[in-house]
This record gives structure tokens, sequence and C-alpha cells, in this order.
């Protein structure tokens, strides 16, 4: 099982994130989108399931200082945005396989990682 958790080491829920599946025995690998581990691709598929506008952290200093509240911009336009500003992202981002979890909800993990115990 791969678990990625794309979020920055000094944000809290990335850190539980990150405890969580480590106290159950999983090694997640953290990708810090600061240092250029976002891959496009990666964000299309979390904007695919949840729509671009929920992977904004609109409680952000950034997305105060650029407006971002009063910009109409296309979807592709967002996604490239997140990209050069990843501290716009709600964090953190958790794939685990197939399955995609956005911002921090532990009960959502818990249910996830009971059903596969009890399928497999």
């Amino acid at each position: 099982m791969q678990i990625r958790i794309i979020g920055s080491p000094k944000s809290k829920d990335t850190r539980k994130a990150e405890r969580f599946f480590r106290e159950r025995g999983h090694r997640p690998h953290l990708l810090d989108p600061r240092r250029g581990y976002l891959a496009p691709g990666e964000l299309r598929r979390f904007s695919r399931k949840f729509g671009p506008e929920q992977l904004v952290n609109v409680e952000s200093e950034t997305f105060r200082r650029q407006g971002l509240a009063y910009l109409k911009m296309s979807e592709m336009d967002l996604l490239e945005r997140l990209v050069i500003h990843p501290e716009l992202l709600i964090q953190p981002l958790v794939a685990v396989n197939t399955t995609l979890g956005l911002g921090w909800d532990e009960d959502f993990w818990r249910e996830w990682l009971r059903a596969q115990r009890a399928s497999g």
C-alpha cells in the first residue's frame, strides 16, 4: 500500500496524518509541495474528485494577498496557480492507492483502514 501525503512538514494536520499512518505500521511518503514535489497530474486527480476550488485554503495569507476571492479563474489557471504557489493548498492531500483525502479527516481514514483489513 503506497501512502502519499502532500503537505508541508510545518503543517499541524500534515504531521497528524503522517503520525496516524506510522502508528498503524505504514510508512507514508511525505511530499512537500514547497520543495517542488507537487506534480500537476497529481493535483488534477484531486481536482477531478473534489473540484479545484476545494483545494484552495481560503484562510491563507497568500489567498488574501493575491486577492483570489475576487478573481474568476478557469480550472486550468487555478491549478497552475496552486503549483506555483503551493502555500495556497489545503493540507494535507492524502492519496492511498486510488483513495484520495482532502485535509485531515481521521474518521475517514480509520474507516478506510478498517474496511481494507476486513476485505483482505
